[in-house]
């Protein structure tokens, strides 16, 4: 089966080819060749920085779309990459995984024709300032801004899935649903007329791929699984955070961490220390820690 990932460098921000960046990559695509042929769709310039910085990707595929494209919303790679990978590869379920997601065992393909990571918003299990915060500034603030009700009618925001991984088992509804997707973004007027700025519209990318999509599927009454309830993994200051558990960077072990299918590393770039630790006893597992480079060398 195959692990597709998409790439290209939108906005220049510190998150992207800094040396975490590239340790994460190289062990995300380190964990997923041990079960998965992986593939990068992306641009030509990106291919250049992943091989020179040895992310042992098996096959790119430049994508004339992604090449192409110059704008801000950073999902863009990935409904391309995710089409053209639909299109060459017809009836051929596989899964999309983000570059800070590290497969730790072989995944279970689930039933559905689609399947996501775990709940990014799940307002039945949790409801705090935070999440609150959260949702409006990722999801309420931008749908009124672009006026995506005028193309989607009103929305729910109760449940939203996150897309670190994505699942998809049939191929034909997935090219037809993320077309949706990608005309519903061409189409937009709010995006056309670049009234925004570019650190506004950034702002919509997430609603626009995760909410969007998600809100396609129900409207249809299409079922999607989820992997976890909650998401497994979060880095804080000297802890970890796996599922319910809150461990000492101390005491944490690979034996506590092969205990989950997947980890999602998504604050590598915030929690220097545990960011580390964790990817060192990844890499050490699996026999590449001599890839792994220090954080004080900086940035592209």
């Amino acid at each position: 089966m195959n692990v597709i990932y998409s790439y290209k460098r939108v906005l220049q921000n510190k998150k992207e080819l800094s040396t975490n960046f590239w340790n994460v990559a190289r062990l995300s695509v380190s964990y997923a060749n041990r079960f998965y042929n992986t593939i990068l769709y992306c641009d030509t310039n990106t291919k250049k920085l992943f091989k020179s910085n040895e992310v042992p990707i098996k096959e790119y595929i430049i994508v004339d779309e992604i090449e192409k494209y110059g704008g801000v919303i950073y999902p863009m790679p990935k409904i391309y990459g995710i089409l053209e990978h639909c299109k060459r590869y017809p009836n051929q379920p596989f899964y999309h995984i983000d570059l800070d997601t590290i497969i730790i065992n072989k995944l279970s393909e689930p039933k559905q024709s689609f399947a996501f990571s775990h709940p990014e918003i799940n307002l039945k299990e949790r409801v705090t300032p935070t999440v609150i915060d959260f949702l409006t500034k990722a999801y309420l603030e931008p749908y009124d801004r672009i006026k995506l009700i005028d193309q989607i009618g009103e929305y729910d925001f109760s449940f939203i899935p996150n897309y670190n991984i994505i699942y998809i088992k049939n191929t034909k509804l997935g090219s037809y649903y993320w077309n949706k997707v990608l005309d519903i973004i061409k189409s937009n007027e709010v995006i056309k007329s670049k009234s925004l700025g570019d650190i506004l519209e950034a702002g919509v990318s997430q609603l626009l791929e995760q909410y969007t999509f998600y809100h396609l599927l129900k409207q249809d009454k299409i079922k999607v699984g989820i992997y976890s309830k909650m998401g497994t993994f979060d880095f804080f200051g000297g802890y970890v955070r796996l599922s319910n558990d809150l461990i000492s960077l101390n005491d944490i072990t690979i034996e506590q961490l092969n205990k989950y299918d997947y980890l999602h590393l998504s604050s590598y770039d915030v929690f220097q220390e545990s960011t580390d630790t964790v990817v060192k006893i990844l890499m050490d597992e699996i026999g590449i820690l001599k890839t792994f480079t220090s954080s004080e060398s900086g940035l592209l």
